[in-house]
């Protein structure tokens, strides 16, 4: 019979258990916050400033607070949240909230903090301290990394120093079995493919979380790549826009996710696809003030994926791809 494991952090280290114990015990499955995205331990996000991390982050904390999905279609586990919004101030916070909610929505259950001692000067007890007064609180969301963590001395090791920055806030989060998200930057210049190997900082950092999250936004279309990889997620790379009218995170849809040169086309064909017609790559090139080589080409290459060609040198749009939602191009001025 399998040994049922009650995990409790609060005891100091087990003693060793052999191969033939360990196989049988029954441990509780992965709890996750945000279905697939966020799960139970120390979770990271970053990417650029003025990006809209942390309108994303309230999203998430208002999604987790109210039980309702994330983007509209993200299963999260309702819990309380506690925000430690260390760059901003109660007026911003108040304007954000009105921006995203009616009166009448607002959750009880999200508190702010917009101070906090650093990390061993007090900040750690006082995240211990309110989870323990707040036992319905499954997210504590810091924003920033860099307002919170001890400053690094002089004779201190940049590896270790980050390392012990992330593992001191893991112990809560696993301790509480809660989720904790930290809001960081991404290094100020790309060097590398990866935009998960761009997070600030060593990688002591992204060693110590649990998972690590990306957000990589174009400015010129609002539309981002949310980059996920963790031990208890699965590598994902998640397409969103951002609103500026609702100031809030979606999903895109097929069409949003193309090129401009392949958005382009779609569109027109979607315009002709409603009066029952196709179109020619001539008639196409016509339309788009462009090249007739060139858009025969691109047509090939799009053929099955976005648009059907029907038939002879006929095109039209597939019924899997859906009238496109236009994007909203105007910039936020407190897109931070």
């Amino acid at each position: 019979m399998s040994q049922v494991v009650q995990i409790n952090p609060f005891n100091k280290s087990p003693a060793a258990v052999s191969a033939k114990e360990l196989m049988n015990m029954d441990f509780p499955p992965q709890r996750h916050l945000v279905k697939g995205i966020i799960a139970v331990g120390c979770n990271l996000l970053a990417g650029k400033p003025k990006i809209g991390k942390s309108w994303l982050a309230l999203q998430i904390a208002i999604s987790v607070a109210l039980g309702s999905p994330l983007f509209g279609k993200i299963v999260v586990q309702k819990k309380g949240v506690l925000y430690l919004a260390l760059e901003d101030n109660l007026r911003r916070i108040k304007k954000r909230l009105s921006m995203k909610l009616e009166e009448f929505e607002m959750p009880s259950n999200i508190y702010f903090r917009t101070e906090c001692e650093r990390a061993s000067a007090g900040g750690l007890n006082t995240i211990e301290q309110f989870l323990i007064e707040h036992p319905d609180v499954g997210l504590v969301i810091i924003d920033t990394l860099a307002r919170f963590r001890d400053v690094a001395g002089m004779n201190k090791n940049s590896y270790l120093a980050d390392y012990d920055a992330i593992t001191k806030l893991k112990k809560i989060a696993d301790t509480h079995e809660i989720a904790i998200l930290i809001i960081h930057h991404l290094r100020k210049f790309d060097n590398t493919e990866d935009p998960l190997d761009n997070i600030s900082g060593t990688t002591g950092i992204t060693g110590a979380t649990d998972a690590n999250i990306v957000l990589a936004r174009d400015r010129k279309n609002n539309i981002a790549t949310m980059y996920v990889e963790g031990r208890d997620v699965e590598r994902q790379e998640i397409s969103l826009k951002f609103d500026g009218n609702t100031v809030t995170w979606c999903l895109t849809s097929p069409v949003e996710q193309l090129s401009p040169e392949r958005r382009a086309i779609v569109e027109l064909l979607q315009k002709a696809a409603k009066e029952n017609k196709t179109m020619s790559p001539k008639e196409i090139a016509d339309a788009l003030g462009k090249k007739g080589d060139s858009i025969r080409q691109l047509l090939m290459k799009m053929v099955d994926d976005e648009i059907e060609c029907v038939g002879r040198g006929q095109y039209t749009i597939p019924n899997h791809i859906n009238n496109i939602n236009h994007t909203n191009n105007n910039n936020n001025n407190d897109n931070k």
